[in-house]
């Protein structure tokens, strides 16, 4: 089952079980995250399009919550939301396997320099893409390679 499948029949059992916020939640998110495909050859969207669809909602949460804290409002339904998105997401490298992983990719280099930067992140995108932070792992390939 697709990660958009997964969206949209936790969408349905939220409607059945009368969830009015997560089943609007859960409904938009689907309907931004089908338009990719469906504008592109009107395909289904792929788990890649997805995630990044959910990562959207989650930085515009971050967003929302920081604003209410500055203003000394509720942040309870944003945080709710922000549990319910995070569920849908792919387990997430922690930082000791991202270095394992980058370590092994740098190894495998024929020479170590901040130029092969480049070549580890397109490895790492190759297997891993969407299970890692971007940044993270940017600051461990220079320290990998220096």
């Amino acid at each position: 089952m697709s990660l958009l499948q997964k969206i949209q029949a936790a969408s349905l059992e939220a409607r059945k079980n009368r969830e009015t916020e997560k089943a609007t939640l859960l409904v938009t998110l689907f309907s931004e995250a089908a338009i990719i495909g469906k504008n592109d050859g009107n395909r289904e969207s792929t788990d890649d399009e997805v995630v990044k669809t959910i990562k959207k909602f989650l930085k515009n949460n971050h967003d929302t919550i920081d604003t209410l804290i500055r203003h000394g409002h509720d942040t309870t339904r944003i945080e709710d939301e922000t549990t319910i998105l995070e569920g849908f997401l792919p387990k997430q490298l922690s930082e000791a396997e991202l270095s394992t992983l980058i370590t092994t990719f740098v190894a495998l280099l024929p020479e170590r320099n901040i130029k092969q930067m480049g070549a580890v992140m397109k490895q790492l995108n190759a297997g891993y893409a969407g299970l890692f932070d971007g940044a993270l792992a940017s600051k461990l390939i220079k320290t990998a390679l220096a």
